[in-house]
């Protein structure tokens, strides 16, 4: 019952970590100056990522180096197949390309440049400090290039909202964990190998801030913080918490074991892009097809069972 309580309550305050998270944000980036992309890439992606960030730190340090790469690489999939398709598929997403193409190829370059490290096996601290920098690079062409922007306030910003900001981070926080520690149980009990948690059952519990915070977006028709979100996760997953991580051990694994894993995540990205450029939308058919190509994805992992 335990492990079932904790996946229920984790799940309740995923959802209103969501609310409250994209209530705050929409007028805190309105008082910054920042308009509503801007805000999903940084400050809820950053919010929304933190599940990885300390999942994956935890692992690192505990010696279980395979989960924290298979959180990062899972969740980086299940970010495109899992949560924008389904958000796609219950609310199609329209969103315009053109304003926002610089962050698209920014993601793209980016998961190439983490899919070449994977391949030659040259996860190491040096790798690390050159995702942070450019992590860095890529904050200050944001704040630069989206700093002048005007938005118009269409609801007053009060104190109460900063409050709103960091209960909505807390509760996608602990409600991450809380739905994590009753997922891994339960995996366990149904005799789920350990050697596919990290690409399944963790990525996908790390992920859930951002289904909970891209469904409400969508719902409340602002795409540009449903995508922006899915931008900035992505990005903070391979340049923040990859490089965090690899300032506290280097990560040995074998490519072949993640290869297949490795070549979704690239194709999911490169559909993302070419799909927005060509369309401008992301359709409740194509969203399906996310959704199909995820499945596959999660059941190719459990039968393989070769994530290490």
């Amino acid at each position: 019952m335990i492990p079932v309580l904790q996946f229920i309550f984790g799940a309740i305050l995923l959802y209103y970590g969501a609310e409250y998270l994209i209530r705050s944000g929409k007028l805190i980036a309105v008082k910054l100056g920042a308009p509503p992309l801007l805000i999903g890439i940084t400050f809820i992606a950053f919010g929304t990522s933190l599940p990885e960030l300390i999942v994956s730190i935890y692992a690192v340090i505990s010696g279980a180096s395979g989960i924290a790469l298979g959180n990062i690489i899972g969740s980086n999939i299940a970010n495109i197949g899992l949560i924008l398709g389904l958000t796609a598929v219950i609310t199609p997403i329209h969103f315009v390309f053109k304003p926002s193409r610089i962050d698209f190829y920014f993601l793209l370059t980016t998961t190439l440049l983490f899919g070449l490290f994977l391949y030659f096996e040259t996860l190491t601290r040096i790798t690390g400090i050159l995702f942070l920098i450019l992590l860095s690079s890529y904050s200050v062409y944001l704040y630069r290039t989206h700093k002048n922007e005007d938005f118009i306030v269409t609801e007053p910003y009060t104190w109460k909202m900063g409050l709103f900001f960091i209960f909505g981070i807390v509760g996608l926080w602990q409600g991450s964990d809380l739905f994590i520690k009753g997922s891994v149980t339960l995996a366990e009990y149904l005799g789920v190998s350990p050697l596919v948690i990290g690409t399944t059952i963790v990525a996908l519990g790390t992920s859930l801030p951002e289904l909970a915070t891209s469904m409400v977006a969508a719902s409340k028709n602002e795409p540009e913080i449903a995508v922006g979100n899915i931008i900035g996760s992505n990005l903070f997953n391979i340049l923040a918490v990859m490089g965090i991580v690899l300032q506290f051990n280097d990560i040995i694994f074998e490519f072949s074991s993640i290869s297949i894993s490795v070549i979704i995540m690239v194709i999911f990205t490169m559909l993302l892009v070419i799909i927005l450029r060509r369309y401008n939308c992301i359709s409740r058919k194509l969203g399906l097809l996310f959704l199909i190509v995820y499945t596959f994805s999660i059941v190719w992992v459990f039968q393989t069972g070769t994530v290490q």
